[in-house]
């Protein structure tokens, strides 16, 4: 299947895919490839998610936006994990009065980060102080995944951006469009 351009909707008999098909495919500048032990795969850049939701319902707080739920912390010994429920809701884009009698959108997931900073001292891997980023963290994550289940960065989690060629011609695609994409010494420097 080949990438989608920004904001193009295929039309179908159905059309619950639309807003997935419109957002599914992000732009490969602003992704970046990452390898942690016993993980790899490719991140999108957070602030570029929040600009699509924008670009598609409108500005953050009026045509899309998230309630934090729940703030807790499994029971376990080491690390310790912060885990954040967000509800993300958006103006269901095919409204007739964006700003009156709407139907809204509402998603909801669970995002997560170690709260515990941990070095080795004398051989020994050691806590030695709190994470103060990793609520948020956390909260950016849970709104990343929840936006993913309308289709934001789909072609990302269902693995292909891992295919070169599918990149490549996913660059093509933006290349050819209006959208402002950061330099090339912007974005190499990001994924060195």
């Amino acid at each position: 299947k080949a990438p989608m351009e920004p904001g193009k909707v295929i039309r179908s008999d159905e059309r619950n895919a639309d807003t997935w098909n419109a957002l599914r495919t992000p732009d490969p500048a602003y992704t970046t490839k990452f390898d942690r032990p016993g993980f790899k795969g490719t991140a999108m850049t957070p602030t570029y998610l929040y600009r699509r939701a924008t670009e598609v319902f409108g500005p953050a707080g009026k045509g899309w936006g998230y309630d934090i739920d729940k703030i807790f912390m499994v029971p376990a010994e080491n690390p310790k994990v912060v885990y954040v429920q967000v509800t993300v809701w958006y103006l269901w884009p095919e409204s007739d009065d964006r700003f009156g009698n709407c139907h809204i959108g509402k998603v909801t997931h669970v995002g997560g980060n170690v709260l515990e900073r941990f070095r080795k001292i004398n051989g020994e891997t050691r806590a030695v102080g709190y994470d103060d980023e990793a609520v948020k963290a956390a909260v950016t994550d849970a709104v990343g995944k929840a936006l993913s289940l309308i289709g934001m960065g789909a072609d990302v989690y269902m693995g292909l951006f891992d295919d070169n060629k599918y990149v490549r011609e996913a660059n093509d695609i933006f290349d050819q469009t209006d959208v402002e994409r950061p330099s090339e010494q912007g974005a190499a420097a990001r994924n060195a």
